[in-house]
C-alpha cells in the first residue's frame, strides 16, 4: 500500500491546485453559463422592448386614423364601395372623363395583383400634358377623389419648357401611377 506522506510543501501545492481547480470549474460552469444566461435575457428584453415601441406606434397610427374616420362620418362623407372585379369599363368611362381635362394623354396597365384575397390591384400608369401645373393638380385631385378606390404612389410633375422637351405643346408634363382597388369575385 501507499505509505508515501506528503510534505508541507507538497500539501500547500496541491492546496493551491485544488483551489484552482475550484476556481477554474466555477468560472467555467457558473460564471459563463449564468453571464452567457445574462446576455441572452437582455437581447430579448431589448427586442421585447423595441416590439412594444413598434405596437404603440402602430397603435397611436390606427387610433388617429380612427379618429380622422370620426371626424369624416361627422361631416357627413360616406365611405367609397370598393367595386367588384372585373370593374374595367366603368373604370375608363371615368378615367377618359378626367383625362379629358388634359391636353394629351397615355395609359399603361400593369399585370392585375391578384395576391391578395382582400382585393384585386389594378396599377394604372398616366401620362399627360396640360397647360399648367394647377391643371395638373386638378386631374390628380379628380383621380384621388373619383367614385373609386385608389391610392396614387408616384407623382412626377415638371415644366415642360425647363427640360426642352415639350409634349405635344403642354407647358406641364405629369407622370402618376394609381392602384385601383376591387373585391375579388366569389367562385
Amino acid at each position: 500500500m501507499l505509505t508515501y506522506t506528503f510534505s508541507k510543501r507538497e500539501k500547500i501545492m496541491l492546496a493551491i491546485l485544488g483551489v484552482l481547480l475550484i476556481a477554474i470549474g466555477w468560472f467555467e460552469l457558473v460564471y459563463v453559463n449564468t453571464t452567457d444566461q445574462i446576455r441572452t435575457i437582455e437581447q430579448q428584453i431589448e427586442t421585447t422592448n423595441s416590439n412594444i415601441t413598434l405596437e404603440q406606434t402602430k397603435l397611436a397610427k390606427k387610433k388617429e386614423m380612427e379618429r380622422v374616420i370620426e371626424q369624416r362620418k361627422a361631416e357627413g362623407a360616406k365611405a367609397t364601395p370598393i367595386p367588384e372585379y372585373d370593374n374595367i369599363r366603368p373604370l375608363m368611362a371615368e378615367l377618359n372623363n378626367v383625362m379629358s381635362k388634359a391636353e394629351n394623354y397615355t395609359l399603361s396597365f400593369d399585370a392585375l395583383d391578384t395576391e391578395s384575397t382582400e382585393y384585386v390591384l389594378r396599377g394604372v400608369g398616366m401620362e399627360f400634358g396640360c397647360s399648367s401645373y394647377a391643371a395638373a393638380e386638378e386631374i390628380i385631385a379628380l383621380i384621388a377623389d373619383g367614385p373609386y378606390p385608389c391610392i396614387i404612389d408616384a407623382v412626377n410633375i415638371s415644366d415642360a419648357g425647363a427640360t426642352n422637351v415639350r409634349s405635344n405643346g403642354s407647358n406641364v408634363k405629369a407622370n402618376i401611377h394609381v392602384i385601383f382597388y376591387e373585391k375579388p369575385t366569389e367562385q
